[in-house]
């Protein structure tokens, strides 16, 4: 069984609004669909988050910023999940964490505040004829489509794309992010916070 994986944002829990590496983007045409490609640009160095919002740190840490669609997991979650073999993870990264205090950004001093941005590697695609839905329009050149409606739901999973991973991107919308019994059952066990699931 699959679940789609939300990170549960809303109070008590803090998010991150503002990546400070994020410098901006450009934009160019594609010179065959005339479509908008955009390309991101970040400074060097590790991803700078400002977090606000409840008074709690989740150990998924939800990300409501322009830029990429991160994945953010605590120190905490991240161990708990290697430790057990969680698959579908790539490189990770430790980011920087920064609130605000008396109108100043600063850097919290606890360990506990450790978080790291990780890459999905695992993916699966939709199903695309059971949901009735249709790539239109797709450029060979920039790899750009339009769908034929804008309705998403039920989501149904095609089990055949799946490359067998614990936890995964869909591909035609790489900002859903679904995972596996497993991960369900540790985040369970550990209580860790943050997480929310849709059953698939």
């Amino acid at each position: 069984m699959f679940y789609r994986v939300l990170d549960y944002s809303e109070k008590p829990y803090k998010y991150a609004y503002k990546d400070l590496s994020f410098l901006g983007y450009d934009r160019t045409l594609c010179e065959r669909c005339g479509r908008n490609i955009p390309a991101l640009h970040y400074a060097s160095g590790p991803h700078r988050l400002i977090l606000e919002g409840g008074r709690k740190y989740p150990d998924l840490l939800g990300f409501h910023g322009a830029g990429q669609q991160m994945f953010i997991l605590s120190t905490k979650a991240l161990s708990i999940f290697e430790q057990h073999h969680i698959s579908g993870f790539g490189e990770k990264e430790q980011i920087q964490v920064l609130i605000q205090h008396d109108g100043e950004l600063i850097e919290p001093n606890d360990t506990i505040l450790d978080y790291w941005f990780v890459q999905i590697t695992g993916h699966i695609e939709l199903k695309f004829s059971s949901m009735r839905l249709k790539k239109k329009r797709k450029c060979e050149c920039c790899g750009q489509f339009d769908w034929n409606h804008q309705r998403f739901y039920p989501l149904i999973l095609d089990t055949c794309t799946w490359n067998g991973s614990d936890i995964c991107r869909i591909t035609s919308i790489p900002g859903y992010i679904v995972c596996t019994d497993t991960v369900v059952g540790l985040v369970k066990e550990h209580s860790l916070s943050g997480f929310d699931f849709i059953v698939l």
